[in-house]
Formats: structure tokens, C-alpha cells, sequence
């Protein structure tokens, strides 16, 4: 069973950050530029380009969702090795409409003993 939850929990995690859960934080993004976002889901500490940002609210909603699903299996944290998630991030400019938007290159992980879960998705702040 825990096999399949925690490949359930990282396919929702990036669903969760490619969704409407991610937009009070586009802005932000927007302003930081291009570059790579993680996310320590036991902390929910987010680091974009090796500094530390505080207070990003998604990176909040991963972590609240993340430690509920292990609580909710009763899946302990000493279990798991690590829990990320990577996000990739490229301001780009609609010339059609004159304004700047940011692709998201999303990938969630969840590391064990014996297996490392990872699922991919794409999203955008159009």
C-alpha cells in the first residue's frame, strides 16, 4: 500500500504546483527570473538559486499537503530519505499581448531505502 500512496502523493504534488495553488506566488517568480526553485517538503524551506526565500506560499501548500498524506498512511518520516520538489522556472515575453509570463519544468520526489519516486509536469503562468 505505501508503494502506491507515495507514487500518488508525488504525481499530486506537482499537480498541486502546475494548479490554481501556485498563482499568489507568480508574480514573485516573475520578479526572481529565470532559475530553479526547491522545495524541502519535510520543512517546507524554498530556495531559489541557492538562496534561501522566505515565506513562499506554495511551498507551504506542498508541505501541509505532503506531511497530511504521511500522517493520514501513517507513513513515518524517518522513513523516507528525502522529499523534494525541483521546479524549473523561464520568464519568457508575449509579444502578442506585451506581457511576461513563467514556464514551470515541475519535478516532485520522494526517496526511500529500496526506491525513489519522481514525477514530471509542465505549467505556465499565463
Amino acid at each position: 500500500m505505501r508503494r502506491k500512496v507515495l507514487r500518488d502523493v508525488v504525481n499530486t504534488l506537482c499537480e498541486i504546483f502546475a494548479g490554481y495553488r501556485r498563482v499568489p506566488d507568480d508574480q514573485r517568480f516573475l520578479a526572481l527570473g529565470n532559475g530553479t526553485l526547491s522545495v524541502n517538503l519535510f520543512t517546507s524551506e524554498a530556495i531559489f538559486n541557492e538562496v534561501q526565500l522566505p515565506s513562499l506560499q506554495i511551498a507551504n501548500e506542498l508541505s501541509i499537503f505532503f506531511l497530511s498524506r504521511l500522517e493520514a498512511f501513517h507513513i513515518a518520516k524517518s522513513d523516507l530519505k528525502k522529499a523534494e520538489v525541483k521546479v524549473d522556472c523561464v520568464v519568457g515575453l508575449d509579444k502578442e499581448f506585451n506581457r511576461r509570463f513563467v514556464d514551470y519544468h515541475i519535478a516532485s520526489s520522494i526517496e526511500t531505502d529500496e526506491v525513489t519516486y519522481v514525477a514530471k509536469t509542465q505549467s505556465s503562468s499565463l
